[in-house]
C-alpha cells in the first residue's frame, strides 16, 4: 500500500555478484529473470550470474549507499525473482529510475507492515527486511510499479520462499522476504542505461 512522502534510509556499501530474477503478486503475472542455467527462466540482454563464493554469505546487518542526484528521485520500476541452483543460491532483482537508493538489509524475528504494525504472514522460517531510500509511487500518489505485492507472493523456489512490500512511506520504501532457513544473503547494486539502477539481493539456499 502506497503513501506519499519523503524520508532518507540509512545506508553504507556491502558488496555483491552479478544480477537478475523476477516474479509478481498473488493476482500478477510473472516476468522471467535471467539465470545462469537452461532450469530457470532468461531475459535477453542480460549479464551472465557469478556464482557468490563461500565469503559472501553472512547473516549480518548490510548496506548500499545512494548514487547518482538525489535530487532525481528513487522509483521502484520492477521486481524479478529467478533461482540459481548452480551457485546454490535464489535472487530477487529491483529496479529503481532515477538515483539508486540507499538500502539497508537485515533479519527480522517477524515482519509486520511500517504503517499499519499489522503483522505479515510470509513463507520461511527466517525473514530479511529491506529498506530503501526510495517510493513505488509518484508525486500524485500513482504506483510506479505493476502489480504491486501487496499480499505475499510465493515464488515455488527452495531459498526465497516469498516476499511482500511492507511499506511505502515518507521515502522509506520496505520489502520484506521469507526465506528457507537463515542461511545468509548478500546485496549488491548494477547501474544501468539511462537512468536505472538494479539492487539485487541473493539468499543463500538451505
Amino acid at each position: 500500500m502506497s503513501r506519499p512522502g519523503n524520508r532518507t534510509a540509512v545506508a553504507a556499501f556491502v558488496v555483491g555478484v552479478a544480477l537478475s530474477g523476477c516474479t509478481p503478486t498473488p493476482a500478477p503475472t510473472t516476468t522471467p529473470a535471467p539465470s545462469a542455467t537452461p532450469s530457470a527462466p532468461a531475459t535477453t540482454g542480460a549479464a551472465p550470474t557469478p556464482t557468490p563464493g563461500p565469503e559472501a554469505w553472512s547473516t549480518a546487518d548490510a548496506s548500499l549507499p545512494s548514487t547518482g542526484a538525489a535530487n532525481t528521485g528513487s522509483y521502484l520500476t520492477n521486481i524479478r525473482v529467478a533461482g540459481h541452483p548452480e551457485g546454490n543460491f535464489d535472487r530477487m532483482a529491483l529496479d529503481f529510475d532515477g538515483h539508486g537508493p540507499e538500502l539497508r538489509a537485515h533479519y527480522v524475528p517477524e515482519v509486520f507492515h511500517d504503517a499499519s504494525g499489522y503483522k505479515v504472514e510470509l513463507d520461511g522460517g527466517a525473514y530479511l527486511h529491506l529498506s530503501f531510500g526510495a517510493a513505488a509511487h509518484d508525486g500524485e500518489g500513482q504506483p510506479t510499479i505493476p502489480d504491486r505485492p501487496n499480499l505475499p507472493v510465493s515464488t515455488g523456489l527452495p531459498g526465497l520462499l516469498s516476499y511482500a512490500e511492507t511499506g511505502d512511506w515518507e521515502g522509506v520504501l520496505s520489502i520484506s522476504l521469507g526465506q528457507a532457513t537463515k542461511a545468509g544473503f548478500k546485496v549488491g547494486q548494477i547501474m544501468r542505461s539511462g537512468d536505472t539502477t538494479t539492487i539485487y539481493v541473493d539468499v543463500r539456499r538451505p
